[in-house]
């Protein structure tokens, strides 16, 4: 993301992590400052179904305040 031309913010989700080439890490999506317009979710397939329910479960209604 930071190397194409995306303008829009971008927030880090890793509850394992404070933070990622000096950019802040979120614990997990619902601790996020503002809902996401779009997730890009990267975790190894062994872990995706539950990360996947909890994006999910965000974004049901198109944002946090539905």
């Amino acid at each position: 993301m930071e190397a194409s031309e995306f303008r829009g913010r971008v927030h880090l989700v890793n509850p394992r992590r404070r933070e990622i080439g000096g950019r802040v890490c979120h614990p997990d999506v619902a601790a996020l400052p503002e809902a996401p317009d779009v997730a890009v979710v990267c975790i190894p397939a062994a872990r995706r179904p539950g990360r996947a329910a909890a994006v999910r479960g965000e974004g049901e209604c198109g944002s946090r305040s539905c």
